[in-house]
Parts: structure tokens; sequence; C-alpha cells
């Protein structure tokens, strides 16, 4: 029995620095990048935490930096997790698949990197290899999908009223107007939709599984 109790705890301090690591990584390629941004003369605060990428990688470091800090302690440690690990996954496919051809501006490459790739992908590993502690209400579930709705409605509003868009799939005034924003936000919400059923299943079946 001993040799199992020191096993589950040395799991359990290697899956704490993990978190650790990668959300400290991923709060200091912020920093950086927010006071390099500083000093670009068209700089604009409100701007730089309107990028839904900044915004899903903040959430995600500050809830990997809790979970190794208090763990299953955590209120609704899973919850949390699981929205985290949707927001990321959302801002990796987003990314390759619509902007990784467009120029980084004032983004330096490392950070990129570290935002669009490299945190994202450790928040996957970390939802397919820990085991979840309880099981997922799928009802609860489905308000991780509140903050992209939010944002959404956020981005397009103050975008009509400052001229300035996030993302150029969300300006209306590009090709395709309107229409083109509404068609290209449909198909990430099905993103949205599907993944949360896939992360949920996930989840669920090995929290089956656990003894």
């Amino acid at each position: 029995m001993l040799p199992r109790v020191l096993t589950r705890k040395y799991q359990l301090r290697v899956v704490a620095i993990f978190r650790l690591a990668f959300g400290v990584l991923t709060l200091a390629a912020l920093g950086v990048q927010f006071r390099t941004s500083q000093s670009h003369p068209q700089f604009n605060a409100v701007s730089f935490f309107s990028y839904f990428t900044n915004l899903s990688n903040i959430f995600g470091a500050f809830v990997f930096v809790a979970l190794a800090a208090a763990g299953s302690r955590l209120p609704h440690s899973e919850l949390l997790r699981g929205a985290a690990v949707l927001y990321l996954t959302i801002t990796f496919l987003v990314y390759a698949l619509l902007l990784s051809g467009l120029g980084l501006g004032i983004v330096l490459a490392w950070v990129n990197n570290v935002l669009h790739r490299v945190f994202p992908i450790a928040a996957l590993l970390d939802w397919f290899l820990v085991r979840p502690r309880v099981r997922l209400n799928r009802r609860q579930t489905w308000w991780w999908l509140t903050f992209p709705v939010l944002y959404l409605i956020y981005s397009l509003i103050r975008g009509a009223l400052t001229g300035w868009y996030p993302y150029p799939f969300l300006d209306p005034r590009r090709d395709g107007g309107y229409l083109g924003v509404i068609l290209t936000c449909l198909a990430i919400a099905l993103a949205f939709v599907l993944l949360t059923m896939g992360l949920t299943r996930v989840a669920n079946g090995r929290a089956e599984w656990r003894p």
C-alpha cells in the first residue's frame, strides 16, 4: 500500500509542477508582450485585453496556477479546467485555420508561439492525461459557452463604435460584410459546441474508470 501512496503523491506533484510551469510561462509571455506593446504609438490597453487569445490565455494561466496551488480544493476545479481547455483549444484552432498566415505586427514571435501553440497544447495534454476527480454535469458545461457569446457581442459593439476589431474575420468592412462575419462566427460557434460535447465526454469517460 505504501508504494502506491507514494506513487500517487509523486504523480500529483508532477502534475502540479507541470501546471505551475506552463501557467507562469504564459503569464510571463503576456507580461513581456504588454510591456513591449506599450512602446508602440498606437498602443491601447483596452484593445490589448480585447483579444480572445489574451483573455483565454490569462484565464487558463490563472486556472493552472490555482490548480497547482490548491488542486482539488479549488471550488469547481474540473469545470474551470474544462473551460480553460475549451477556450485555449479554440484559440489554437482559429489561429491555425484563419490567422497563421497573417503578419504578427508587434507581437513577439516566441510569445505568439506560447499563446497560440504551446500553452493550448499543454492544456489539452493535461485534460487527456490527468483524470478528473468528478464527473461533469452536462448542463453545467454548457455554461462554458457564455464567455464566447459575450465576447462576440462586446467585440462587435466596440468595433462598431471605435472602428477597431480584434480579428479580421470580425470586421464587416472587409469582403463579405456582415454575412461573412455571421458565417465565420457560426462556424466557430459550431466548433465550440462540438468541443464542449467532446471534452465533456472525454472527462466523464475517464472518470468512470477511476477506482
